[in-house]
């Protein structure tokens, strides 16, 4: 026979016969839960070969083998803890597991939903599609005070779901665990309107006041703030009857601080202004982001090169600003940024048409030089 031949018959050997006396077939990895109902058999051993359910602590248990722990495990590393078991009695015992049964999780949804009940749940089931088995939320269900109770806590898990319709909160949709209960309140009674207008995504939309309804609910009622238009220092409240507007610092009231998040009354309106765009300014030089950027009002060489960003080699005490003075001159600042920061001398502010360049520390350019001259003499010898 020819070497090509014995080549052929060998590749046909290895590929094709295993597919055809089933030696191909996956096998069986499904991994193993507490409340699973197993078919263990161990080949020749009849007696020993039973359907057992793996119980709350992972363990299932055999007539000559107790507390083996199979929760966690594939079936097959399961048959070989269970072999293992057993080996101390039967000689080389030959263990197969199989799952006939996942244990069902399930979940209770109780309150403002259209078909309350019990439901079963996968391993990654969010609240949201929860909620969607139950027929979604009735007219009157409180979407920001949605609470999830686990078996081993006994404090709720707040999620508010209003948010996380709106786009401004992922983390509030959580996965859900067997045996969660699952409330969805009603809404307190309507108690007037408020507004709120400016840099939101839904600007001057009535929000339905319900009692104890506070600043920055009604800021997640209008779709949450725009972050990169929003000033919250210079936002404000007025109250019907009241001739000036309370001043509100918003970042404190978003971040739960209640002393700033005031409650609201009937009629209340809240303004979020937007930040002022007073021109441009350029950066370039040792940073991580160059360009043209909106000027700002009260931005100065610290905020814009934050907002930059620096490169490991920028000289942090040469930056360099230049600025058109009256007359069309060019006016050159040095700054020294580590003196600022330091506070040993004053943030410089920025103007309409400011160029920053944040200089590179000298001994970076040496070696950046020197290293352009190493490979360009390498070139030479190499071209030579």
């Amino acid at each position: 026979m020819s070497t090509r031949f014995l080549l052929l018959l060998g590749m046909f050997v290895l590929l094709v016969l295993p597919v055809l006396s089933g030696a191909a077939e996956p096998v069986d990895q499904s991994t193993i839960s507490p409340g699973d109902t197993l078919r263990i058999t161990v080949l020749g051993e009849p007696e020993h070969s039973k359907d057992v359910v793996v119980g709350d602590d992972g363990r299932i248990s055999l007539p000559l083998a107790k507390d083996i722990e199979v929760a966690g495990l594939t079936t097959s590393a399961a048959a070989e803890a269970i072999a293992n078991s057993l080996g101390k009695y039967l000689k080389n015992p030959n263990v197969t597991v199989e799952v006939t049964q996942k244990a069902r999780k399930l979940v209770t949804v109780t309150g403002q939903v259209r078909t309350p009940g019990v439901y079963p749940i996968e391993l990654e089931t969010t609240l949201m599609e929860v909620i969607g088995l139950a027929g979604g939320f009735t007219e009157m269900a409180d979407t920001a005070n949605v609470t999830v109770t686990r078996r081993e806590s006994l404090e709720p898990i707040s999620c508010n779901l209003q948010s996380f319709l709106i786009g401004t909160d992922e983390t509030a949709n959580v996965r859900l665990q067997d045996g969660d209960v699952i409330l969805v309140p009603e809404k307190s009674p309507t108690l007037g309107i408020v507004f709120v207008y400016g840099a939101v995504n839904q600007p001057g939309q009535p929000i339905q006041l319900r009692e104890g309804m506070r600043i920055s609910q009604a800021i997640s009622a209008a779709g949450g703030i725009l972050p990169a238009q929003a000033e919250l220092t210079r936002a404000t409240l007025k109250r019907q009857g009241e001739p000036e507007p309370i001043p509100i610092d918003l970042a404190k009231a978003l971040a739960g601080d209640l002393s700033a998040d005031l409650v609201l009354n009937s009629g209340d309106t809240i303004t979020v202004p937007t930040i002022e765009q007073t021109g441009t300014y350029t950066i370039y030089g040792a940073v991580a982001n160059s360009g043209e950027f909106p000027l700002k009002s009260n931005m100065t060489i610290s905020k814009v090169v934050a907002l930059a960003g620096t490169t490991g080699n920028a000289n942090m005490s040469d930056l360099r600003i230049t600025r058109s003075s009256e007359g069309g001159t060019l006016q050159a600042i040095k700054v020294d940024l580590k003196k600022i920061s330091a506070g040993k001398a004053e943030d410089v502010a920025i103007q309409p048409g400011d160029t920053i360049y944040v200089t590179e520390r000298a001994e970076r350019r040496d070696l950046t030089r020197w290293l352009a001259l190493g490979l360009t003499l390498i070139g030479i010898l190499i071209r030579n």
